[in-house]
């Protein structure tokens, strides 16, 4: 019986640090920022990204990629293209919660999804249940 609850217990330790995370070394070597990184409310949700790395850095110019993973699934990637500098003006708007929108999991738009790095965009997705997410911005160079 001990031996039995012992490799039970290492089967367990096993698969959950080798499934727990979908997201592989290149992807994570990739990832400039994680925007959220928790559970969320279903509903449309709209996120700033501030244009910086994970070090509060301003990102270089280029092609970005944001990530939407969830509990059950990684949506398609979404591209978008950061301009050198800033227009004096913001995009920015305050990280927001809209309910009783369609319900279609996944990433909708950036708005603007070319933007100006110091101006920053907004991400607005969707989910259509109560789930944990990750979303990131990646960059492939």
């Amino acid at each position: 019986m001990k031996i039995n609850l012992i490799l039970l217990t290492a089967v367990f330790f096993f698969l959950f640090f080798s499934c727990s995370d979908p997201v592989s070394q290149t992807e994570k070597e990739a990832t400039v920022k994680t925007l959220v990184e928790g559970t969320l409310l279903a509903g449309t949700h709209i996120l700033f990204w501030d244009g910086t790395d994970k070090n509060e850095q301003f990102v270089s110019e280029g092609t970005y990629y944001v990530l939407l993973y969830t509990q059950a699934l990684t949506y398609p990637e979404y591209r978008i293209t950061a301009l050198a500098g800033g227009t004096g003006k913001t995009n920015e708007s305050p990280i927001k919660y809209i309910d009783n929108m369609p319900a279609i999991t996944g990433i909708e738009y950036a708005d603007p999804d070319t933007f100006h790095i110091e101006d920053g965009t907004n991400i607005r997705f969707t989910l259509d249940e109560d789930t944990g997410i990750r979303l990131t911005i990646r960059n492939r160079e």
